[in-house]
């Protein structure tokens, strides 16, 4: 049975820029349909806009004009009937950027997806990966200089689709029995550029989790990692990787996605031959794309015991039918449906995620407008596994949140891990 557990409440404090802030009176930023809603502003030294954003939609529904004040003023008190999310945001007059957010979202679990599955959608992609499996291919597994003294380490490529590799570093540690280590694989964010390859330094952090593991940390363009020059890198945004997550997709065999997925599932099918796996542990992990890629991992491939995702993106992506936002990156919004629902619905994960054997840990930003909060609890609702939420006040970038609530977060993620590494 499914068991859903909206923990950690304190991470949905708010989250100011400045001396103002936003207050709820829910700490989960979750109410039940005819709960009353209200929210508090504080600290407004100027006067400002404050927009009300509808289900994650760029333009908003409402705006009123808030003066300073020093005190507490109350900007919205009142009850929905429906299940919406709302965010707001203040905005100084005369500017765009908020100077301070907060979201909420009224009975998360009727969310549902915008897109259902094709009949043929896991049929479809067992065939592309059958395929794949029967292509001929390399392993290179080359010896690196490892950031902890009982890890070691190899930069690892593994001949992929289209000849584009998948590429990363793997450790684990050096004495470790045959058959004894759980196994983790690490699936990377959007870009193109040095900050999405993979590391050493994260791929040993992720070795030294629990009694140890055997990790694969990999990037998802399969270009070269941690390449000092610039020059490497430039070429490709610019070039080859330009605008690769708004390409229209015309074809399901040539949507740059396609392989994206593939590559992932043959990093997991590689770790999964390595004489030290337990044969019973693996954990897929990521945030933003790479929790996309975990999810279509956990859904297709019946060895992923957890996947810990991190505001993943592309799950609900046909939110538009539903008169609302979807999920990164947006091509129903930016092509419309009559070139996206042939193909889009195939690359969408929260379409099949009742097929996962994997418990689930995920984070929702409650007024994240990359991976708006209804498209990842319609992801979640589909789960027939346990799933631990965990709502926060945050943007999509971690830079925005306060270094308490970073840590807040990396504990419960790690408790997760912990336990999902024995259990």
């Amino acid at each position: 049975m499914k068991r859903l557990v909206l923990a950690a409440a304190a991470l949905c404090c708010s989250l100011a820029a400045g001396a103002q802030s936003f207050s709820l009176n829910s700490e989960k930023g979750i109410y039940a349909k005819g709960e009353r809603v209200v929210v508090t502003l504080e600290g407004v030294s100027a006067s400002a806009t404050l927009n009300f954003h509808l289900n994650s939609l760029p333009e908003p529904f409402a705006s009123i004009k808030v003066e300073p004040s020093d005190g507490v003023q109350t900007v919205l008190d009142t009850t929905y009937n429906e299940c919406l999310s709302i965010r707001l945001a203040l905005v100084p007059e005369g500017g765009k950027n908020p100077l301070c957010e907060q979201g909420f979202i009224v009975a998360p679990e009727e969310c549902t997806t915008g897109y259902t599955a094709p009949k043929d959608m896991l049929r479809w992609w067992k065939k592309q990966i059958k395929a794949m499996r029967a292509e001929p291919s390399y392993v290179r597994v080359v010896p690196v200089p490892s950031p902890r003294e009982y890890l070691s380490m190899f930069e690892v490529e593994i001949g992929g689709p289209d000849g584009i590799p998948v590429s990363g570093y793997m450790a684990y540690p050096t004495n470790a029995d045959p058959a004894s280590l759980p196994a983790i694989v690490y699936c990377h964010a959007a870009g193109d550029n040095h900050w999405t390859s993979a590391t050493r330094e994260l791929t040993a952090r992720y070795a030294g989790r629990g009694d140890g593991c055997l990790v694969l940390d990999f990037n998802a363009h399969g270009m070269d990692n941690e390449r000092e020059d610039e020059d490497y890198y430039t070429p490709l945004y610019r070039t080859t990787l330009k605008g690769y997550a708004e390409r229209k997709p015309v074809s399901r065999d040539t949507y740059y996605f396609k392989n994206m997925v593939l590559r992932a599932q043959k990093a997991v099918d590689f770790i999964c031959s390595n004489r030290l796996w337990d044969g019973n542990h693996l954990i897929v992990t990521g945030t933003s794309q790479g929790g996309y890629q975990s999810a279509f991992l956990a859904a297709l491939d019946p060895r992923v015991s957890a996947a810990c995702v991190e505001v993943p993106a592309g799950l609900d992506q046909g939110g538009p039918l539903q008169g609302r936002r979807g999920a990164w990156p947006q091509q129903v919004e930016r092509y419309g449906r009559e070139v996206c629902d042939p193909v889009l619905p195939y690359f969408d994960p929260a379409l099949i995620l009742k097929y996962s054997k994997a418990e689930f840990w995920c984070e929702i930003g409650l007024f994240d407008q990359a991976c708006p909060p209804r498209c990842v609890f319609a992801a979640m609702n589909q789960l027939t596994t346990p799933v631990q939420i965990i709502t926060s006040q945050r943007t999509h970038w971690r830079n925005k949140a306060t270094p308490e609530w970073n840590r807040m977060v990396d504990m419960s993620r790690d408790v997760f891990f912990e336990r999902k590494l024995k259990d």
